[in-house]
Formats: C-alpha cells, structure tokens, sequence
C-alpha cells in the first residue's frame, strides 16, 4: 500500500513539474533614457504564471516599474525601484500584458540594466500561447479642446443726429430750409424721417407705437433705428396730404445757393408727405438736408435722423474639437 502511495506522489510530481516548466519570455539588458521608457509585450493565456525579476546598475533606480494590462489597469507598481527579485503573478484570464521601465527626475540621466521574464504555462494546452503581440493601425477620434474667439453678440447702438421742428413760409424769402448735419464716422447705416403738415407729431408718434407692439427692433431703438437698418414703414399717402420738398446733398456750394435763391437742380428734390429712408456705406459724413414749401400757405416738417452703429462683441471660449488620426493598437494572433 506504502508503495503504490509512493507511486502516485511521485506521478503527481512529475506531472506539476511539466506543467510548471517556464519559457523565457525576456532576458535582456536595458538602457533608457531620461524623461523616457522601456515598454515590454506579451500575451498571456489564462492560468499561466509570470516570474519577473529586475536590477538597475551602479545603485541607481528607476522613477516607476509597471506590469499592467492593455486597457485593464495596473497589476504591479513600485515606485523607486533598483532591485525586483523574483515576483510571481497569476494571470486571470487571456490578454495583452506590458511591463513598463520609466525614468525620469531633474538630472536623472540615463539608466542601465537587466530584466528577466518567465512565464509557467498552466498546461500542455496552453504551453504553445504565441505569446507574440502583433500591431495593426487603425482610424481613431482624437478629441481635444481649443480657445476660439466667437461671436457673442452683436450691439446696434443708434444715435439721435436731429430732431426738430422746421417751419417754411409761403414766400419765397422764407419757403424753404436748410438742416447741416454730420454723420459719425464709426457709423454703419444712418436713417432719416420726414414728415409734413402739423400733424408730423402724431403721424411719428402713432407709426412708433404701431410697429413697436410687434417689433422688437422698433421697440429698442426706436422708429428712425429700425429705418435705419432696412426697416420698411408702409405709408399709404392720403391724396389731400400736405406736401413738401426735400432732398439731400453733401456738397455745401449746393446747399448755399438752395438757400439764396431756391435754385437747385430736380433731380435733388423728391415730393414728400410721409416718408423714411436709410443710407450705408456712406462716402461722406457732412451733409445737409434742403426742405421747400411749395403752398401759398405756412406749413411746417418735423424731421428726425439717427445714425447707427453695428458693433460685434466677441469672447473667448473653449471650444471641444476633434479630429480623426491613425493610432497603433496591439493584438494576438490565436
């Protein structure tokens, strides 16, 4: 009975010493520079045990010594590390594994040694593993974040540049007017409104709260705003309306004989009862407004001009971008 007790034992013997016969992996000499590493890969097949072993020259040490899984984490650190003697892992399941020798330190250097890998299949099955880690390139989305300036917003800022009262006789040494005006020069658009008779007032004041309930431009900056930025009003001219005449120029010598003698030429001069325009892009900033009463009765014209200003308020802000690259991925072939 001793005897075949003994036979057993020593089957079972012999059967795990198989079984635990290792397959050198790595034995090799490293270099590695500073601020830099030594990346060693394998893979493993489930239930192999790795044997690992590590010395760096001249008593120095490595900044970090990893054993890891690609994409599952770290298994063994140390930090520090000159000297690794024999350590023993179980691998739990099949994978790709990497050691990882980094050094790095404010006048580090370089570093010199040796590592040695084992690796103890768990059976006959597995005692082929190719343990070879093939690469292969693949697209990838790299995504990363950038400081863009964006628009935020942008500002209509509108300027009053007249509004008054003017008013014309029926004679022709007091029939007609002239308004001088100037235009600033960071202006975008400047817009004009005229309106003739005394009812001027409240033709402007009932087109403002008309449009304004529905209009959101007219409500912040006012009629002669929103006509200065393209706005339509949408007079229908009543055909017993008071009249005048009107017309812009921006050369004074024309202004001032308008003013003497009433001369100017017709193509200046447009018949007007309620009317409103804009001009942009403006080659001039000085100009002046011609008015004339063709009645043989005193009349009067309001009129109002606003200039205005587009301004376009930007910010700075981190946008995330990305952008598709090529990357190297690691795998087995089994």
């Amino acid at each position: 009975m001793k005897h075949h007790i003994l036979l057993l034992f020593l089957l079972l013997m012999s059967s795990q010493l198989k079984a635990q016969k290792h397959i050198v992996l790595a034995d090799m000499e490293f270099r590695i520079r500073n601020s830099s590493s030594e990346m060693l890969w394998f893979g493993l097949a489930e239930g192999d045990k790795i044997e690992f072993e590590l010395s760096v020259y001249d008593s120095s040490s490595l900044r970090s010594f990893t054993f890891a899984e690609y994409e599952g984490g770290d298994i063994f650190k140390e930090i520090n590390t000159s000297k690794i003697e024999k350590k023993t892992i179980n691998i739990a399941h099949q994978g790709i594994y990497f050691f990882d020798l980094y050094q790095t330190g404010f006048l580090a250097g370089k570093r010199f040694g040796h590592i040695k890998v084992l690796r103890y299949p768990a059976s006959n099955e597995t005692k082929d593993f190719n343990t070879t880690v093939y690469w292969k390139t693949v697209p990838d989305t790299a995504w990363y974040t950038e400081n863009d300036t964006v628009l935020d917003r942008i500002d209509t800022i509108a300027t009053m540049i007249a509004m008054q009262h003017v008013d014309l006789g029926k004679k022709a040494k007091d029939n007609r007017a002239v308004i001088h005006f100037s235009i600033p020069d960071s202006t975008d658009c400047w817009g004009w409104f005229i309106a003739a008779g005394s009812e001027g007032d409240m033709i402007y004041n009932g087109m403002t709260e008309n449009l304004s309930e529905a209009n959101p431009v007219v409500r912040n900056h006012g009629l002669i705003g929103y006509i200065a930025l393209g706005g339509k009003m949408g007079v229908v001219e009543n055909p017993n309306t008071t009249w005048i005449k009107a017309g812009f120029t921006n050369s004074s010598k024309i202004a001032d004989e308008f003013l003497w003698d009433g001369v100017v030429c017709d193509s200046l001069m447009n018949r007007i009862s309620v009317d409103g325009n804009c001009v942009c892009n403006s080659k001039s900033n000085t100009y002046s407004l011609m008015l004339m009463n063709v009645y043989r009765k005193k009349t009067m014209a309001m009129i109002y001009i606003d200039a205005v200003r587009i301004k376009s308020i930007y910010a700075v802000r981190s946008i995330r971008k990305f952008e598709i690259v090529e990357k190297q991925v690691p795998y087995l072939k089994q």
